[in-house]
């Protein structure tokens, strides 16, 4: 696609915002100013959620993109902090579980996770360490150790147990998952 208005057209979906192309270079100092265009392109695009549906913003999204290093950990992290600056109570999972970053953005540890918890290797003592609170209203589970199977682990029952059930104790839930091309 060459521009917004070819993906509406063809597509026949609406646009609900366009981020600006940032060196990686200067991508942690636009990040970091809430006055850089980058930033209000972020707000403007968590507004764009809170209004695309009859009851606002969806209670889980999924961030995907076509390949890797697209900017998808960058958007559920900076999505999560916007929300939870205006109050709600979110939660971010990093579901890339081959090349996990969320832990590093937000500079948390990664030694319990995602995978722990869909393959059973987590003690019921450790559980309390599975969420971990990087900022206020805004927790994290991470990905976890890196599992053979990480497409079978997401696709699984538990999965979907373990969204409905979260989902009754965060606002909205921001999935960071893996590219939809490996």
């Amino acid at each position: 696609f060459a521009n917004p208005e070819q993906v509406e057209k063809e597509l026949q979906l609406p646009i609900l915002g366009i981020l600006p192309a940032v060196e990686e270079r200067e991508l942690p100092l636009a990040i970091s100013d809430p006055k850089s265009g980058l930033s209000e392109s972020y707000r403007s695009l968590r507004t764009s959620l809170q209004f695309s549906g009859e009851q606002g913003a969806p209670r889980v999204l999924v961030v995907t993109s076509s390949e890797p290093s697209e900017g998808k950990s960058t958007t559920v992290c900076k999505l999560a902090e916007d929300f939870a600056s205006l109050g709600a109570k979110v939660l971010v999972i990093d579901a890339d579980m081959r090349k996990p970053s969320v832990h590093r953005v937000l500079k948390i540890d990664n030694a319990l996770g995602l995978s722990n918890v869909l393959t059973s290797t987590i003690n019921k003592d450790d559980l309390p360490k599975l969420i971990k609170h990087a900022r206020p209203n805004l927790s994290v589970i991470t990905a976890g150790m890196i599992p053979p199977n990480p497409a079978d682990l997401l696709s699984s029952t538990r999965m979907g147990v373990l969204l409905q059930k979260l989902s009754k104790t965060y606002d909205i839930i921001l999935i960071d998952s893996p590219p939809v091309i490996g």
